[in-house]
């Protein structure tokens, strides 16, 4: 089944595709430099002349960055000599790369007496390293121009984001803060057991009283075996916060305590690890049952492949939290990686706590100060710490909660959720310090049920590339009326998905500015059959854009595609079967974002 543009043919959809610059991307790896002393910054080791890029060491660690004038501006720490390789697709037909273009990268690399060790073959990656601080940037060069390498840049070392403070300084204020008690008294136990949150840490404290119970097999990436005891305490303090039985008589309430714990130790005993591991984690925790990845790590800087790791996840239907970082400056990575779910942290004041790092990465903010939580040194250890680190797997425990609540959303529709839940805090709508604002555990559970529908779905259906339009039914009643919606983003609470289906156009509902794809969705209700959609565009149209529908809000069919909208009322006729019906754009046809005055959906 297809709708059809009244008085126009139908247009089928280009689609577009985005293209990362990273941060290294344009850098020309040559005329590499010797070792430099820059004032008191630090001691340059190696740098590429004609670009600016160095590696600087500073009291012993090393970074990745650029020099302008004598001032050193960092990247990001980074373990040396290593560069991160990820070979491009295999031609088609082949299930794996060819032996001869492994084995040109090598040979690149056996020419500056380097080594090649494959980190994950799934994902194409191999770590590379060189002995000589001297060939650093001419090797990265020549890995770029190899006709198998997609792409090559510098290991990144990443840190827990927290450290510790005065054991039992503060009993418990997060969870009353987002509203976790009235959200744990609409999700049973039982469908709380069914969610897995992998904890990408130090490792977790197995015979702790409040964890013991939820702990699931995980795997210690750092030394490559099945020991993921925790040696430093932030892991354990973490998965605590995500995930401490609830109503045991001991200790602390996990915001989804019941749920299960992964322990996924990416990070060693002294809090750090590098992107080879956490990679690697993020793989093991999706292909091993997690619904929820939770990343209480950072550091400076930008990369493809922890991005790639991020979308190998999300693809899979995991959603991921991350922390924004604790400098009270640009969000760190991995929580500048698109689709994350980035937190940032708020005292027991309620403000943006002074450390909580902040920018367009934003979704929402969590308490992250004097936390106690679970801790290392005994069966009934407790701390406070306090960090970005704390704020994340209150988030993390509330994406789970959703999980539970509703199985069948997606890690977008769980975003959207967490976003249009949160509390409005700071500047009205979203900014940049406080994202959408306070997560609050009840309103994204209130969300989740109500797009938890208890019918049988019929199949969706899934037109050919040129159906014939079916004879539209009459339409009758305007069915998407006043009915539950969520959106890819909202610009302010006063212009979020609802304001599409209120029946009036002195409402609107809005995304926020300069993204794309964006969608709105509303639920019908129940199987409904659909005759006619009517797109009251505001000023903020899509040019590109597709009408979708959907039995289980998972399964989408498209029965309406085009990639020259012009915005003003847009009535579609034809013929469709769905519960869930949602404008998927692809393309906006303004430099602001996407704006529908009124989505009407007629049909019985």
């Amino acid at each position: 089944m297809r709708f059809t543009l009244k008085k126009t043919s139908l247009k089928y959809l280009v689609t577009l595709s985005a293209t990362m610059v990273l941060v290294f991307s344009s850098i020309a790896m040559a005329n590499s430099k010797a070792t430099t002393a820059v004032s008191n910054e630090g001691t340059i080791i190696v740098q590429d002349g004609q670009s600016g890029a160095v590696i600087f060491e500073r009291n012993g660690t090393y970074y990745f960055g650029y020099t302008n004038s004598q001032q050193l501006v960092n990247h990001g720490e980074i373990r040396p000599k290593e560069i991160l390789v990820k070979y491009k697709k295999p031609d088609p037909g082949k299930n794996r790369l060819t032996v001869q273009g492994m084995e040109s990268v090598q040979e690149t690399v056996k020419k500056y007496s380097g080594s090649t060790r494959q980190i994950n073959d799934q994902l194409r990656l191999a770590l590379v390293k060189v002995p000589q601080d001297k060939d650093y940037f001419q090797t990265m060069q020549e890995l770029k121009k190899n006709s198998v390498v997609e792409y090559a840049e510098p290991n990144y070392v990443l840190r827990a984001q927290a450290a510790p403070n005065d054991p039992y300084y503060a009993r418990q204020w997060g969870p009353q803060t987002i509203h976790a008690e009235a959200a744990w008294s609409k999700i049973d136990a039982t469908k709380r057991a069914g969610v897995t949150i992998a904890i990408l840490d130090t490792g977790i404290n197995a015979m702790h009283e409040d964890l013991q119970s939820s702990i699931v097999s995980g795997f210690n990436v750092v030394n490559n075996n099945n020991n993921t005891n925790d040696g430093m305490g932030h892991g354990s303090h973490v998965a605590g916060i995500a995930a401490a039985a609830v109503n045991n008589g001991k200790g602390i309430a996990g915001i989804a305590g019941g749920s299960k714990i992964m322990p996924v130790k990416v990070l060693g005993e002294n809090g750090s690890g590098d992107l080879s591991t956490i990679i690697n984690g993020i793989k093991y925790a999706t292909d091993h049952g997690a619904q929820v990845i939770s990343m209480s790590l950072g550091g400076a800087g930008s990369s493809q492949a922890l991005q790639d790791a991020v979308n190998y996840a999300i693809n899979r239907g995991v959603s991921v939290v991350a922390a924004s970082g604790n400098e009270n400056g640009p969000v760190d990575l991995p929580g500048n990686c698109k689709g994350v779910i980035t937190v940032g942290a708020i005292d027991r004041t309620g403000m943006r706590a002074s450390y909580s790092n902040y920018g367009p990465e934003m979704d929402v903010i969590a308490p992250g100060s004097d936390i106690m939580s679970s801790y290392i040194g005994g069966a009934s250890s407790y701390t406070t710490m306090s960090g970005t680190s704390m704020a994340t797997p209150f988030v993390a425990g509330v994406v789970a909660l959703v999980r539970a609540a509703n199985p069948n959303l997606t890690p977008d529709e769980v975003t959207a959720i967490i976003q249009q839940s949160a509390t409005d805090k700071g500047r009205a709508g979203f900014d940049n310090e406080y994202g959408y604002g306070v997560v609050d555990a009840e309103q994204a559970v209130n969300l989740a049920l109500k797009g938890n529908g208890n019918s049988s779905p019929a199949p969706v259906p899934t037109p050919n590339p040129t159906p014939a339009p079916s004879p539209a039914p009459q339409p009758s009643i305007n069915l998407a009326l006043n009915k539950t919606a969520i959106a890819s983003s909202v610009e302010s609470q006063t212009r979020n998905a609802a304001k599409a289906f209120d029946g009036t156009t002195a409402t609107r509902w809005a995304s926020r500015e300069g993204i794309d794809p964006q969608w709105i969705r509303v639920d019908l209700g129940k199987t409904s059959t659909i005759g006619k959609v009517v797109l009251k565009w505001e000023t903020a149209y899509a040019k590109s854009y597709k009408i979708q529908v959907s039995n289980d809000a998972i399964h989408w069919a498209t029965v309406y595609s085009t990639t020259s909208g012009t915005g003003g009322t847009t009535t579609l006729t034809g013929s469709a079967i769905g519960r869930y019906v949602r404008m998927y754009g692809i393309q906006r046809g303004t430099p602001y974002g996407y704006s529908l005055r009124e989505f009407e959906i007629y049909g019985k």
